[in-house]
């Protein structure tokens, strides 16, 4: 199928819940010219074939009769591929092979011309190219195979390779949308097959004709095209109507709300997995919606030029024939109802931190009115919203994952009333530590969250232990197997009155000053480069430490004092850990996350001062300039005792360093001689 962009003037779809109402009501008036499966039909007509529950029988390319979930239908279980040209039998023990002999999963159909669309394109990306995108759909009843399938685009008259897909499967009825950063493509939630892809030359042209192909081998699978002319800065074209247009718009046309873009979600914003359910009734122009795209207003704040609620689509008139859908009523939470379960404050996308999120957990036995709730950062003047929910019903028992994009929000289980969103402007500083705080309508603080001396890790989330009764914070790897589970107890289970089980996971107690130990230091290596200078901490007591927020500083020929081991997470056992300039050259202990592992560069003649820090409590130790020879290191003259004064090493032993090891070399974990 070859999508070419219209000359004609496009009216926007109008309304909440009405943009798809109107699309399938029409689509349905069509069905009295149904036609048998298999044969030719007309593209976004209705067409002969079994859906599952909820679904509708809609011509896609090239005459594909394809079930699409309606947008007012339930989620339903994915269905196997049903045999067909290109199919393979999943019971068959053959499958389909890419171009470079990488072996497709056998459940997955070998794309044909059709099978798989170009479905959206971001040409010029705002505020950088990094918002640049290519979505791919997959309108048919089944899973398709994309190994060996190339995007490919044209630079002048010639067509480049932009992305080469070595394995995976795009599930039926769903959109994967590809970027320059692998980290931040969209994918579908759940899906079994994981896509793997090398990416070639991705950017493209902000001006001049485009020519967009995918391409399996010799055959062209798809194909878009158009004038340069259309392309407008941070708005995507898509094809008209979604996934089964011959023709391509502007986003803000195909969209309800206006939005400038939809990355790998229905133009509305629902997931094409879940039947496009209805955008929230944030969506622009509907009820006061937000701009989901990448424009002057920003990601998540409201468009003024959207209006101020009104019921119609962005420059439309309401549709009243069209039932805007059931009201869904729910109480205003009692006191210790709602409660913030779970940060994660440093994402680990790049750039945009798009996962960071605050999770508010319903520990009622009932849905909760989000009436006014708000989600506000402490600043100098007071809370500072950053998030206002309107109004709408939260399950409970039940969670929101509240993450900077409202598209990416997670509700566990989905709401019958989804959320009308005032103002979405999440930002996590990564290093302010400002305590967050749940409000209600009336500013009151119903639950907060203080981050204060807790460690931060990149990409680890903190949540409460126990897990949703607790008001103690840990890094979530302490409490259960995973770095977060936003929208889900910890272990992955769904929230309950009772709260969640917990998941045994082995805790490291924190240091003290007499259970950790500065040891052993060697001050001027033998080494070239000085290679072999080590400090050697030991772990004297029972259990294992954890390493949360520690640091190791060391002096400088001028005295000052320069921190060249930062430790994010990790327990040393019980013993001894030898600490090199170079991370690979550490000996004993347990593997650990770091921040920061630099040269030691201890100074051979100066003084030296070696430091342990973690928040208020110190490590000192002191070696006046000269204290041992070169390769002979300084040592406690009791093995682990943070009293005993050090002495060199040949002092107490033939040897003349044991990093890592007692002075006679034997091992901490063994009794001293």
């Amino acid at each position: 199928m070859t999508a070419r962009i219209s000359d004609e003037a496009r009216a926007p779809i109008p309304g909440r819940r009405r943009w798809a109402g109107s699309l399938w009501f029409a689509l349905l008036l069509a069905s009295a010219a149904l036609t048998a499966c298999g044969e030719p039909c007309e593209t976004g007509a209705v067409c002969a074939r079994t859906c599952p529950p909820g679904g509708a029988p809609i011509c896609a390319a090239h005459g594909l009769c394809a079930c699409l979930l309606a947008p007012d239908a339930a989620p339903t279980a994915a269905e196997g591929p049903e045999a067909g040209p290109g199919s393979i039998d999943p019971g068959s023990d053959a499958g389909p092979t890419g171009a470079g002999g990488e072996e497709a999963p056998a459940a997955c159909a070998t794309p044909g011309p059709g099978d798989l669309l170009i479905n959206e394109l971001m040409l010029d990306g705002e505020p950088t190219e990094d918002a640049e995108f290519v979505e791919l759909v997959n309108p048919g009843p089944g899973p398709v195979a994309l190994a060996g399938v190339e995007l490919t685009s044209n630079r002048g008259a010639d067509q480049v390779r932009r992305v080469e897909f070595t394995g995976g499967c795009l599930p039926a009825d769903a959109a994967l949308a590809v970027f320059s950063e692998r980290g931040a493509w969209v994918t579908p939630g759940g899906n079994p097959w994981p896509v793997t892809a090398e990416l070639r030359s991705f950017g493209f042209a902000n001006g001049g004709d485009f020519d967009f192909r995918l391409v399996r081998g010799e055959a062209v699978i798809d194909r878009v095209e158009g004038s340069g002319d259309v392309i407008e800065p941070g708005v995507s074209l898509n094809r008209q109507p979604d996934r089964v247009g011959p023709a391509m718009a502007s986003h803000r046309d195909v969209d309800p709300g206006g939005r400038t873009a939809s990355p790998g979600r229905c133009p509305g914003g629902g997931r094409y997995e879940e039947g496009c359910p209805d955008p929230p009734p944030g969506g622009g122009g509907g009820d006061g919606g937000l701009d989901m795209g990448p424009g002057d207003a920003g990601v998540g704040e409201v468009d003024p030029a959207w209006g101020d609620g009104g019921d119609g689509g962005r420059g439309s008139e309401p549709d009243a024939a069209v039932d805007a859908g059931p009201v869904f009523e729910c109480p205003l939470p009692a006191p210790g109802e709602l409660r913030i379960n779970e940060v994660l404050i440093d994402g680990r996308v790049p750039r945009t931190e798009a996962d960071e999120f605050v999770e508010i957990v319903n520990r009622a036995d009932g849905a909760r009115r989000m009436l006014g709730l708000t989600l506000a950062v402490e600043g100098d003047d007071g809370w500072d919203p950053r998030v206002v929910i309107a109004d709408g019903c939260l399950p409970g028992p039940g969670a929101l994952a509240v993450h900077p994009d409202p598209l990416d929000w997670r509700f566990e289980p989905p709401p019958l009333d989804p959320p009308v969103i005032a103002d979405a402007r999440l930002a996590l500083g990564n290093e302010s530590r400002a305590p967050i705080a749940l409000l209600d309508e009336q500013g009151d603080v119903l639950d907060r969250f203080d981050p204060g001396g807790l460690s931060i890790v990149e990409g680890v989330s903190l949540n409460r232990s126990p897990d949703l009764t607790g008001d103690d914070w840990r890094l979530h790897d302490r409490l259960a197997p995973g770095d977060s589970s936003p929208g889900t107890c910890a272990g992955g289970e769904p929230f309950t009155v009772d709260g969640c089980p917990v998941e045994p996971v082995e805790d490291c107690a924190p240091p003290t000053l007499a259970s950790l130990v500065i040891n052993e230091v060697l001050v001027d290596g033998a080494e070239e480069g000085d290679r072999d200078e080590f400090v050697e901490l030991v772990n004297v007591g029972p259990a294992p430490l954890a390493l949360d927020g520690l640091g190791l500083w060391s002096s400088r020929g001028d005295g000052t004092l320069v921190e060249r081991v930062a430790f994010e997470r990790g327990c040393l056992p019980p013993g001894a850990w030898a600490i090199y300039g170079d991370r690979a050259d550490w000996v004993g202990g347990e593997a650990a996350t770091v921040s920061r592992a630099e040269r030691l560069a201890l100074p051979n003649e100066a003084p030296v001062v070696v430091e342990l820090r973690r928040e208020a409590e110190v490590w000192r130790a002191e070696l006046p300039a000269g204290f041992a020879d070169e390769g002979i290191s300084a040592v406690r003259a009791v093995d682990g005792d943070p009293l005993a004064p050090f002495v060199p090493h040949d002092a107490v032993s033939e040897w003349p360093a044991s990093p890592g090891a007692r002075v006679d070399g034997a091992p901490f974990g063994e009794p001293a001689p």
